[in-house]
């Protein structure tokens, strides 16, 4: 009999920790939207580099296109906007490292 209470004891005790466990966390749903394309846009297609969201939804990203050489690449920064519109902020032809790797925008944009 003292098995039987220390079993049925045992049994409770693992059925209080499990209601005890945190019900599982649902993500809200993500929608993904190409923003801009190598193809389309005219960017080399390993130009690309780290971007940034802000609260308005606006993406600013570095990337790169061909430049008319055909050899090397022309360096930028573009901002993409919720409307699907795609703004040049800086390009430089003179292929200098020095408009940075990771942009960042307030919500102004």
């Amino acid at each position: 009999m003292k098995h039987g209470v220390r079993g049925l004891f045992g049994v409770l005790a693992a059925l209080a920790l499990v209601a005890a466990l945190p019900a599982p966390a649902h993500a809200a749903p993500y929608r993904f939207t190409k923003v801009a394309d190598s193809l389309s846009d005219g960017f080399h297609p390993f130009s690309f580099g780290c971007s940034s969201i802000n609260n308005r939804g606006e993406i600013a990203f570095r990337a790169g296109r061909p430049a008319a050489d055909g050899f090397n690449i022309t360096e930028g920064i573009y901002r993409a906007d919720v409307g699907g519109g795609l703004t040049t902020i800086v390009e430089d032809e003179r292929r200098f490292d020095f408009i940075g790797r990771n942009p960042s925008m307030n919500d102004l944009g």
